[in-house]
């Protein structure tokens, strides 16, 4: 059972929650970081969106079985 947000439902702790976590935090960052320096529109998108758009590819496929069941799906089985 899961015990908390970076734990798994077999009680371990997930390394995808872990790195997803870190990837919105780089994004947050990166991307403040960004508006503080004036860097232009493009920059400052690109700073919160790929770490952003990382972390929700993380979250969505926490587990490799999710991965199998997709593309099985995608495949017609």
């Amino acid at each position: 059972m899961a015990n908390g947000f970076f734990q798994g439902t077999s009680g371990g702790y997930s390394m995808r929650r872990l790195i997803a976590f870190l990837f919105a935090i780089a994004g947050i960052l990166g991307g403040c970081f960004s508006i503080w320096k004036g860097y232009d529109w493009k920059i400052i998108a690109a700073s919160f969106g790929v770490p952003s758009l990382s972390m929700l590819f993380l979250m969505f496929f926490t587990t490799w079985d999710d991965i199998s069941k997709v593309v099985s799906f995608k495949k017609g089985e």
